[in-house]
């Protein structure tokens, strides 16, 4: 498997919203990346939701990913996870961000600008920091 780069678009960053909040809920993720991957199959480029946890694959959350995945995408999508060790990790952060870590305030995750502009409402929850945005790259 080789990395590509990041999947993004519009309904990808509705996907990577629910899991922020699903993950601040009290999952044990530390880092997630949604990624295109080269399986070097006949269809080539696949998406993969990169995950690194401190215990490896947690069946629950992938049961929880996939619930939440089901009710946003078709049922002809899927989508690939991978629980990621150190070295793939490695090489995934060369060409992909993180769209949630573990010790970031909630509204540092993939928040628009747009939404940050007159406050900052995450959507999550009021940080009580104000208006602020931080990239991650």
């Amino acid at each position: 498997m080789r990395f590509l780069g990041e999947q993004d678009g519009p309904t990808e960053r509705l996907l990577k919203d629910r899991l922020v909040r699903l993950f601040h809920d009290g999952s044990s993720v530390d880092r997630a990346y949604l990624a295109r991957v080269d399986s070097g199959s006949e269809t080539s480029v696949n998406v993969v939701l990169g995950l690194r946890t401190p215990h490896g694959v947690d069946k629950s959350l992938v049961e929880q990913v996939g619930s939440i995945f089901a009710l946003i995408f078709s049922g002809s999508e899927h989508l690939d996870i991978v629980f990621l060790m150190a070295p793939q990790e490695a090489e995934l952060s060369k060409v992909c961000n993180a769209f949630f870590e573990e010790d970031m305030p909630p509204c540092a995750h993939y928040v628009p600008l747009a939404v940050l502009v007159g406050g900052c409402i995450c959507g999550i929850r009021r940080c009580g920091r104000g208006s602020h945005f931080r990239s991650w790259r």
